[in-house]
């Protein structure tokens, strides 16, 4: 892949640059600066740098279609920052077509180590406060609230336009970067948003898209708040389903529902008391495990593990009072509340996006409705109020056609979780059918993200990017399933 940056006072412009992180020796990688306008109709205002860095093909011959990836959140980073990457180093030995194709990490403008980053660290500095707080929802969500009012006022202040962040703008970018490499095709990788942003160049920028692979699918034509305490429900009601088909899962707990809420119940009267690291300042710090705690826990096992054998053994180790199984679990629930490792989301890409795009279609009463009808999973669902943060966010008049069905006759991978409570598989049916030439995998037992958890899944997306125009073999999902 030939770079050609423009020269220095145009834009957009690609400017490489040495790495900022060591790179390991059986791997290579170079880096590089993409400066585009924030507003793409105005090449004279403010600009955006962003990041990018293009992990070689391991074998050293690399095919002329690269991949490149799109996060999800929105807001999630890269992950190209010094120990972000370290990440990408083992998913070189778990995909495949690493070794065959170079992997282009882009990341989107608003987020990680994008200038200027959209990341609210005044809500990041509140993390433990909410964490400590978990019982008590409305504290959490004024907490959160101030936090997110205090970040919007200071970007705007920084005269940031909060209107440039959106899908469409990222898909100007994703254009410019494929021209400033000199890539005449390439091949896209998108989980969960990153899905939506996808899309949106296939319906806008498709011109050399040689094939696209869609993980967790959040389409634009959805309603998500409207449907999201309906699909929680429908997750967990499939997982206790698979529960009683799985012999590991239904040995231990014949009745998943009944012990998780009966654990619940439990840690509301005992918590139990799980000390770990600070990540701050590496001392010790104990983390009252009560029964929101576990609502927060069994969550992101449902969404991010295979939730027949993790589940089971979370509910093993409180019945036995065992907090070290429970360590890694409330590790990640610290570093996410506090900003800290991959999971540093952009709050301000978030709402730019999701305020503009998605939120403005969503009834907030009928979202209230619905919430109270799936009332027994209450609280397993992902909300801090986003509704409500969005009535201060800068108002522009919805655009309709963002939420428009997207066609396309690109060869296209839909990957979706039979568990997943983020964008459930109806979401990845619904995606699938607007595309000429898309193939729909559903994968069972397993929820969100499935390319990075689920080998049957990566095995499957080889076979697709080696010939996209063919069914992929879905051999492998009947394996290891009882």
């Amino acid at each position: 892949m030939g770079a050609t940056a423009a020269n220095a006072d145009t834009l957009p412009r690609y400017e490489k640059a040495e790495c900022w992180f060591v790179v390991p020796q059986d791997q290579k990688a170079e880096c590089g600066f993409m400066t585009v306008a924030e507003d793409h109709a105005k090449p004279e205002g403010r600009t955006v740098r962003l990041p990018v860095v293009v992990i070689k093909a391991s074998s050293g011959k690399a095919k002329a279609d690269p991949i490149v990836f799109l996060t999800g959140g929105p807001g999630q980073p890269i992950g190209a920052d010094k120990d972000g990457i370290k990440d990408w180093w083992l998913f070189a030995e778990f995909w495949p077509w690493m070794k065959t194709r170079d992997l282009i990490l882009f990341e989107q403008r608003g987020n990680g180590m994008s200038e200027p980053s959209l990341n609210c660290a005044e809500a990041d500095a509140r993390g433990m406060e909410m964490l400590r707080s978990i019982e008590d929802t409305v504290k959490v969500q004024k907490i959160y609230a101030e936090a997110i009012a205090a970040c919007r006022n200071r970007l705007i202040g920084e005269g940031i336009d909060l209107n440039l962040y959106g899908t469409r703008e990222t898909v100007k970018d994703l254009t410019d970067l494929r021209h400033l490499l000199g890539i005449k095709q390439w091949n896209l990788h998108g989980v969960s948003y990153g899905t939506r942003l996808a899309l949106s160049v296939m319906r806008d920028a498709p011109e050399g898209v040689r094939s696209v692979i869609l993980d967790s699918p959040y389409p634009p034509e959805v309603h998500a708040y409207e449907s999201q305490a309906a699909g929680v429900e429908l997750a967990f009601e499939k997982l206790f389903k698979a529960c009683a088909k799985n012999s590991y899962c239904r040995r231990r707990y014949p009745n998943l529902e009944r012990a998780i809420f009966e654990q619940i119940e439990w840690l509301n009267i005992r918590p139990l008391p799980v000390t770990v690291t600070d990540p701050r300042n590496g001392e010790p710090v104990t983390i009252e495990v009560t029964g929101k705690a576990l609502v927060e826990i069994t969550r992101w096992a449902l969404a991010f593990t295979d939730a027949r054998y993790s589940l089971p053994h979370y509910l093993a180790a409180i019945s036995s009072v065992d907090p070290a199984v429970l360590e890694p679990a409330v590790r990640g629930m610290v570093d996410g509340y506090l900003g800290l490792g991959s999971g540093d989301m952009s709050e301000g890409k978030y709402y730019a996006v999701e305020c503009i795009e998605e939120i403005p279609f969503n009834d907030p009463v009928l979202v209230r409705e619905l919430e109270k009808k799936h009332h027994r999973f209450a609280g397993f669902g992902y909300k801090l109020d986003e509704i409500s943060a969005c009535d201060a966010w800068p108002k522009v008049t919805p655009d309709a056609s963002l939420k428009a069905p997207i066609k396309s006759s690109i060869p296209t991978l839909v990957l979706s979780g039979e568990l997943d409570p983020i964008t459930p598989v109806e979401y990845g049916q619904m995606t699938a059918s607007r595309l000429d030439h898309s193939f729909l995998i559903e994968v069972p037992g397993l929820g969100h993200s499935l390319l990075s958890n689920s080998k049957c899944a990566v095995d499957i997306a080889e076979d697709f990017l080696d010939n996209p125009k063919k069914k992929p073999s879905e051999a492998c999902l009947k394996k290891g399933q009882d």
